[in-house]
Parts: structure tokens; C-alpha cells; sequence
């Protein structure tokens, strides 16, 4: 599967178990932060993007689990809104106050 250009990606994930909920987690915890509990925002190369992907599938059931990435490009990138607690997006070297 050819991966977009993006070096921002938005990762999320809907896991039954509770076992491979922690392990997922822990697994996108090394490619980015956390947004909300189901939720990463993450600063990755494709390589590392692939890489996450293959980690997060062995984990999952595929049955049971979901996982999703998606890439955010310079454009919707500057058009991202954040209310509430102060978080910048990767490599901003501003800090984004809504």
C-alpha cells in the first residue's frame, strides 16, 4: 500500500480487549502524543508510519479491532482548531492558544 507524503498523521484506534487496548497503546505511545484516550497525533516518516501499522496489526484481532491512520497535509495542518488545554502540533515552532 503506498502511504501518503504526510509527515503528520492522526492515529486512532477502537480495540475490544483489554490487553491489546494497553499494548496499542503503549505501541502508538512510541510513535507520538497522546491526544485523547484513543488518540495520537503523531510526527512520523513513512518508514515509521509503516512501522507502526505492522506493530498495531499483530497486535489487533482484526475481527474484533480497528485501527486508523490519517495523514494530515501542510494544508489542513494550518487549518487545525484546538479549543481547550494548550498543545502544539509537532514541529510547530508556535504555540497554537485558541
Amino acid at each position: 500500500m503506498a502511504l501518503p507524503s504526510a509527515n503528520l498523521w492522526v492515529a486512532a484506534y477502537d480495540i475490544a480487549a483489554p490487553r491489546r487496548l494497553r499494548d496499542v497503546a503503549t505501541c502508538c505511545e512510541n510513535y507520538g502524543r497522546r491526544l485523547q484516550q484513543s488518540v495520537f497525533l503523531c510526527d512520523c516518516s513513512r518508514d515509521e508510519i509503516r512501522a507502526l501499522r505492522a506493530e498495531v496489526v499483530d497486535i489487533m484481532t482484526l475481527a474484533a479491532d480497528h485501527f486508523t491512520l490519517l495523514p494530515l497535509c501542510q494544508r489542513c495542518r494550518d487549518a487545525v482548531v484546538q479549543d481547550g488545554l494548550e498543545k502544539s502540533l509537532p514541529g510547530d515552532r508556535s504555540t497554537m492558544v485558541v
